[in-house]
C-alpha cells in the first residue's frame, strides 16, 4: 500500500514556498479555487461530464476506465506542465507506462493500494495538489508524481472542498476592529479616496466592490469582471487573513449586496457600526469619475449601451439614454444616470449620522484628512 502524504488547508496557506496546483476542470477552477493555484485539468469540463455520468449511471469501475483512457492520452503534457511550475526536471518518457501499471487492477484494486496520511510534515518548496474532495483525481496524480521521481508532492485534505470550509470558519470567526465607512453619491469617488488611503496607510483598507468585481449598482458590472460568490468570499477570506494593521479597518459603505454577491455576515455588521464619513463633491467631479468608470476600460462601449437600455426602461428620463449615448453626448448620459437614477436612490437610502465630511475632488487630500481624523480619533498624533 502506498501513503500519500496531505495537509489541511491551513497549514498550505501559511507557506509561501507552496506550489498548488488545481486538477479539476476548467469550469470548476473557474468558479473558485484556491489563492494563486494553477489549473492544470486532468479531465476537460466535457470528459468530466463523461465520467460523473458514468459514475452515476453505470458503476464506478466503469468510470474509471474511461477516466483512463482520457488520461492517457493527455498524461505527458501533464507531468510536463507540473515539472514546469514545480522546477523540476521529469523523466523523458515513461508517463504513460507508470499510468497503466497503476491503474492496470482497476477501480476497487487501485483504490485500496493508496492511502491518506494526514499531518505529514511538509517538505520544502512543496508541490500541493487537490480535486475536488481530495479523492482519486488528486491521489493518483500524487502517486503518479512519487512514482517518477518528485518527492516535494503532497494533497490538499479533503480538496477544494476542505478549502471552503476553511474559509467560511475564518470569515465566520473574525472579529473586527474599529471600522469606518465611506458614504456619498454616485461619482463622487469614493473608491478613489479609499485607494489612496492605503496607500497612506497599507492593509487598513477592505475595498468590497474590488473584491467582488463589481460597483455595486445597475452599472457595476460595465468594464469589470463580476466573479462568483465563492470567490468572492476566498478573496474576502484572503483579505482578513492578512490582518489590519492599527487595529483599523476602512470601507466604502454598502449595501448588504454588492451587485449579485451578499456581504458576509461578519463583515456586514462590521459596516453597520462604523463610523461614517460623508463623501462629497462636485457635479463636474462626478461627471468625471463615472465616464472614466464606464468608458475608461476597452470594450465597455456595447456593456454599457446594453445596460443603459435597462436604466431607461426603469426610470423613463426626459431624454432617452440612448438617443443621447449614440450621439456620443456620454456627459449628458451621465448627469441624467444621476439625476433621474442614481441620485433619487441614495435619497431613498437612510443611514447613521455622519461623524465627519470630507470634500473628494482632490481624492489624495481627502485621504490624509480622513487618515488623521481616524489617528486622532483613535488617540494617536497624526502623522
Amino acid at each position: 500500500m502506498t501513503c500519500l502524504p496531505f495537509a489541511n488547508a491551513q497549514r498550505i496557506l501559511a507557506r509561501t514556498d507552496a506550489t498548488v496546483i488545481d486538477l479539476r476542470s476548467p469550469a470548476e477552477f473557474a468558479v473558485d479555487h484556491f489563492p494563486g493555484a494553477f489549473n492544470i485539468p486532468l479531465f476537460d469540463n466535457d470528459q468530466r461530464a463523461i465520467v460523473g455520468t458514468l459514475y452515476k449511471q453505470s458503476s464506478p469501475s466503469e468510470a474509471f476506465a474511461q477516466g483512463v483512457e482520457f488520461v492517457v492520452d493527455k498524461i505527458e503534457q501533464l507531468v510536463s506542465e507540473v515539472g514546469k511550475l514545480a522546477k523540476w526536471e521529469p523523466p523523458t518518457d515513461g508517463a504513460k507506462e507508470h499510468v497503466q501499471k497503476m491503474t492496470a487492477p482497476g477501480f476497487d484494486g487501485f483504490r485500496s493500494a493508496l492511502k491518506q496520511a494526514f499531518d505529514a510534515p511538509l517538505p520544502e518548496r512543496p508541490v500541493a495538489f487537490y480535486c475536488w474532495r481530495g479523492g482519486m483525481r488528486s491521489m493518483s496524480v500524487i502517486a503518479l508524481m512519487h512514482a517518477m521521481g518528485l518527492e516535494r508532492v503532497v494533497g490538499l485534505e479533503r480538496g477544494y472542498k476542505g478549502y471552503r470550509k476553511h474559509v467560511m470558519a475564518e470569515i465566520a470567526d473574525w472579529q473586527a476592529p474599529r471600522s469606518f465607512a465611506l458614504r456619498g453619491l454616485t461619482g463622487v469617488g469614493k473608491t478613489l479616496v479609499l485607494r489612496e488611503i492605503e496607500s497612506i496607510r497599507p492593509g487598513w483598507t477592505v475595498d468590497l466592490e474590488g473584491l467582488a468585481g463589481h460597483r455595486s449598482s445597475l452599472l457595476g458590472s460595465v468594464g469589470l469582471h463580476p466573479v462568483s460568490q465563492k470567490t468572492f468570499e476566498s478573496r474576502v477570506a484572503q483579505r482578513l487573513r492578512a490582518g489590519f494593521p492599527g487595529e483599523v479597518a476602512v470601507f466604502e459603505m454598502e449595501s448588504r449586496k454588492v451587485g449579485s454577491i451578499i456581504v458576509p455576515e461578519p463583515v456586514w455588521k462590521s459596516l453597520r457600526a462604523a463610523k461614517v464619513f460623508d463623501v462629497v463633491a462636485d457635479t463636474k467631479h462626478r461627471v468625471r469619475v463615472l465616464r472614466e468608470d464606464y468608458l475608461g476600460e476597452d470594450g465597455s462601449v456595447q456593456p454599457l449601451r446594453v445596460k443603459l437600455a435597462e436604466v431607461e426602461a426603469l426610470v423613463k428620463p426626459a431624454q432617452p439614454l440612448l438617443e443621447l449615448y449614440d450621439a456620443e453626448r456620454y456627459d449628458d448620459v451621465i448627469l441624467a444616470l444621476l439625476k433621474y437614477h442614481y441620485d433619487p436612490l441614495y435619497r431613498q437610502s437612510h443611514g447613521a449620522s455622519p461623524s465627519a465630511r470630507f470634500r473628494a475632488e482632490d481624492c489624495a487630500k481627502a485621504a490624509r484628512e480622513m487618515v488623521d481624523w481616524i489617528e486622532a480619533d483613535m488617540g494617536e498624533e497624526p502623522s
